[in-house]
């Protein structure tokens, strides 16, 4: 995975935005060829990124990946990149004199909803900052595309990715909260066998002592109360095993 540091020549958001007016003009001139290697151009750019793109800059490059994408046959992607343009800046038109007369693209993005843009949560970092499409935020879109980025505590990039809904989040240290969860719950399991597991042992001295004022109800009573301590004991205690196996395969999460 590129990451900023180790690129021979970082780049500038100014710069990304620069080679995108270029692919942008090629495809206004009909000249397909310029136009699909500025995008190539872009495309090696953005993992190199030295800041994050504002919103504007963000919806730009994801009309310009997805007319790509369109132009290349590949309509759901190219619908994924432009909705992720559409829900930065909703009132963009494209120039009357970017496409041919009757071009399918003015009418398709006229068609793209912007309603109820859907997120995942992404896992909190250990150090530093993550964001999408420019934002400082752990909410990952996940019914388009985005740039998600990974920051440094002093605000450097470290990594910058651009993503469709199914490609996975790039992997960085995070704070492992599932597992600190399997943890916790099985800690809690733990705690409830060794009580209920005290609670059986008392209640079987209870019931072996010899107590000529006890009836045999007092004594079904007592033990059925024992036998039910210690099975909750064992459930619990095989919770307790489950989770510490569970938080195992887990990892750091």
């Amino acid at each position: 995975m590129a990451q900023a540091q180790d690129c021979p020549t970082p780049h500038t958001p100014q710069q990304v935005q620069t080679r995108l007016e270029g692919a942008e003009q090629a495809l206004g001139a009909l000249d397909i060829d310029s136009f699909s290697l500025a995008m190539v151009d872009v495309g090696l750019m953005v993992p190199c990124l030295t800041a994050p793109p504002d919103p504007a800059l963000a919806a730009h490059l994801h009309r310009m990946r997805g007319i790509e994408l369109y132009t290349a046959g590949q309509t759901d992607p190219a619908h994924m990149a432009l909705r992720a343009a559409k829900v930065l800046v909703p009132e963009y038109r494209f120039p009357t004199d970017l496409f041919p007369e009757g071009h399918a693209m003015p009418d398709l993005w006229k068609g793209i909803g912007v309603e109820d843009p859907a997120h995942v949560r992404a896992p909190l970092p250990r150090h530093g900052q993550v964001g999408f499409d420019g934002t400082p935020s752990r909410d990952r879109p996940s019914d388009r595309a985005t740039v998600f980025q990974e920051l440094e505590p002093d605000g450097r990039v470290r990594t910058t990715r651009y993503l469709l809904p199914k490609d996975a989040l790039p992997t960085y240290p995070s704070i492992p909260r599932q597992r600190n969860r399997l943890i916790a719950a099985s800690i809690a399991a733990g705690v409830a066998a060794g009580a209920s597991y005290a609670l059986g042992w008392h209640g079987r001295q209870q019931f072996m002592k010899d107590d000529p004022d006890r009836t045999r109800e007092d004594l079904t009573a007592t033990r059925e109360r024992v036998n039910t301590r210690f099975v909750i004991a064992g459930v619990c205690a095989t919770l307790t095993t489950a989770g510490v196996a569970a938080a195992f395969l887990v990892g750091p999460r």
